[in-house]
């Protein structure tokens, strides 16, 4: 038969197990809260990136068009100057044009 000393000490065992189990589930309860905070973070900067990397996508498509639109102002210059320069041409052709006709 167990003695009242073994009984002491075996009900004192399992208080202290007791015990050690309650803060372990402390431990965890707490654990899993800050999980759940870095989670909600994550998800958090996962969302600010993923608009991020929509506003960027924006400003290269405004950037393209800019650079389009540039693009094209100096291809019409370009036609532009080259009109003038056919027209001087043409003008300084003719007095020679109308020697050689007479």
């Amino acid at each position: 038969m167990i003695d009242d000393h073994e009984t002491c000490i075996n009900e004192h065992r399992i208080i202290s197990l007791e015990k050690e189990n309650e803060i372990k589930k402390a431990r965890l309860n707490h654990y899993k809260t800050e999980v759940h905070e870095i989670n909600e973070k994550i998800d958090t900067l996962e969302e600010k990136q993923h608009e991020i990397d929509l506003n960027v996508t924006k400003s290269i498509d405004e950037l393209k068009l800019e650079i389009v639109g540039i693009h094209t102002t100096i291809k019409n210059i370009s036609l532009i100057v080259a009109i003038i320069g056919c027209i001087i041409t043409i003008i300084l052709a003719i007095p020679e044009l109308l020697v050689i006709l007479q």
